[in-house]
């Protein structure tokens, strides 16, 4: 019986431990545990661009969650273009140290965002002007002019 009691009582620390780290508003893993992001929009986000996965998504090192470029729609893998698209964005961005502005927090939990290189060259406009993406209108109304 005592045994039991000394095991009941750490799994008890240890639940408490959980909940505490949940709740803790400076702890990225706690974020992470729950599932939820700790960015919010207007906040801005910098590193270096870790992978480009396609037209009009990328990684930034230190920044667990894929980043969609905000009022950019680029070919998927099985359409025309997509070799285009991810071409152009691996030119863009990759390696090179990005500033992204969250504009929001998608479905997929993926952070869609406005991003600059260092130079202030704005690569979601970047990316439209090359004509390998599409302005997403939906959700740009017009942002960039391309509707």
């Amino acid at each position: 019986m005592n045994q039991r009691v000394k095991l009941l009582v750490i799994i008890g620390l240890l639940a408490l431990m959980l909940v505490v780290q949940r709740l803790s508003p400076d702890s990225d893993t706690a974020a992470a545990s729950t599932g939820q992001s700790s960015l919010a929009v207007g906040q801005t986000i910098e590193g270096k661009t870790d992978r480009v996965v396609d037209g009009d998504s990328l990684y930034l090192r230190g920044h667990k969650k894929q980043i969609r470029l905000w009022a950019v729609d680029a070919p998927e893998t099985s359409e025309s273009g997509y070799n285009a698209a991810r071409s152009q964005l691996q030119r863009l961005a990759h390696g090179k140290r990005l500033r992204c502005h969250v504009q929001d927090i998608d479905k997929y939990g993926r952070t869609v965002a406005r991003c600059e290189d260092e130079a202030g060259k704005d690569l979601n406009q970047a990316m439209l002007a090359s004509g390998t993406a599409k302005e997403y209108c939906r959700w740009s109304k017009n942002f960039y002019g391309y509707c």
